[in-house]
């Protein structure tokens, strides 16, 4: 799920951001918040507050509203993120008018 941490301007890939961007267990976290927290998009649906780690993240929770604010097209989650080179390339087409 693509979600936008609006409390810092994050743009979060759950379930794997949860560990060290939130301090969370992606092992017990919510798999309904984070569909949640994807699906909040402004102005028809009330942002969704993610309950975080204090020791990671300075205060208990965070501000989360639809991917789509910070990034419309990411296509970066396609690609690799271990420093190796890719296998093949990421391809995307975006239609709009």
């Amino acid at each position: 799920m693509i979600v936008s941490d609006v409390s810092r301007g994050l743009l979060l890939r759950l379930p794997w951001d949860y560990e060290a961007l939130l301090g969370r267990d992606p092992n017990t976290a919510s798999v309904a918040d984070a569909i949640r927290a994807c699906v909040s998009i402004s102005f028809f649906f009330r942002p969704w507050i993610m309950p975080t780690s204090p020791a990671v993240i300075g205060h208990n929770y965070i501000v989360c509203c639809d991917g789509g604010i910070l990034s419309n097209f990411s296509m970066s989650i396609f690609d690799r993120h271990d420093g190796r080179p890719a296998r093949w390339p990421t391809l995307g087409v975006k239609l709009s008018g």
